[in-house]
C-alpha cells in the first residue's frame, strides 16, 4: 500500500527530517520484543507503508517546505530525509487505511508525532499517532543535484544501501 496524496499534505513528513550518524538506506531500529510467536500471530498484525515519491517529495521540498530543504543543505552529503515509514497495525486498522479515499498527515503539537488520518471508504475516518520510536523502518532519500545556488533541488535518489 503506498499512500501519494498530493504533495501540500504530506508537507508535515518532511518535519521529521532523518539525519542518523552513519545509517544508510532503510534503518530498522532495535526493537523490543516479548511474548510468543503464537501471540503475534493471533493478534493479525499487518505491515503497513506509507510514503511519498520521489516527485512529489521533491517539488514539496522546493515549493512548501523551505526549512527543511535548508536543513539538507546544511548538512551537505549526509543530508537525508524520510520518504516512506513502516508501521504494525491491527488488521481493521491496516485495512481502513487501505480502504480509505484520502490520507492527511500533520505533525503534533510536540513536533515529533506525526498524525496520519484516513478518511472515507467504508470505515468513516480514523486518526492514528506515529510516536518516535514506534516506526518498524523507514526509507531515506538523499539529494543528488541541486540548482547553482543550492536554493532549489534539481534531482534526488533513494539511499537504499541497506536493502542490496
Amino acid at each position: 500500500m503506498n499512500h501519494s496524496p498530493s504533495h501540500r499534505r504530506w508537507a508535515p513528513l518532511l518535519a521529521l527530517l532523518a539525519r542518523p550518524e552513519k545509517s544508510r538506506g532503510l534503518y530498522i531500529p532495535k526493537v523490543a520484543v516479548s511474548g510468543s510467536y503464537e501471540h503475534a500471530k493471533s493478534a493479525k498484525l499487518e505491515l503497513v507503508k506509507f510514503g511519498i515519491n520521489e516527485g512529489p517529495l521533491t517539488t514539496m521540498l522546493n515549493r512548501d517546505a523551505d526549512g527543511a530543504r535548508q536543513s539538507l543543505a546544511d548538512e551537505g552529503a549526509d543530508g537525508r530525509i524520510v520518504s516512506e515509514i513502516w508501521v504494525l497495525m491491527k488488521g481493521e486498522l491496516a485495512e481502513h487505511f487501505a480502504t480509505s479515499g484520502t490520507l492527511n498527515a500533520s505533525v503534533g503539537a510536540a513536533g515529533g508525532e506525526l498524525e496520519l488520518t484516513a478518511k472515507g471508504g467504508k470505515y468513516g475516518s480514523q486518526t492514528v499517532v506515529i510516536a518516535p520510536g514506534t516506526t518498524f523502518a523507514y526509507l531515506l532519500y538523499k539529494v543528488k543535484k541541486w540548482n547553482k545556488d543550492k536554493t532549489q533541488i534539481e534531482d534526488m535518489e533513494d539511499d537504499s544501501k541497506g536493502m542490496n
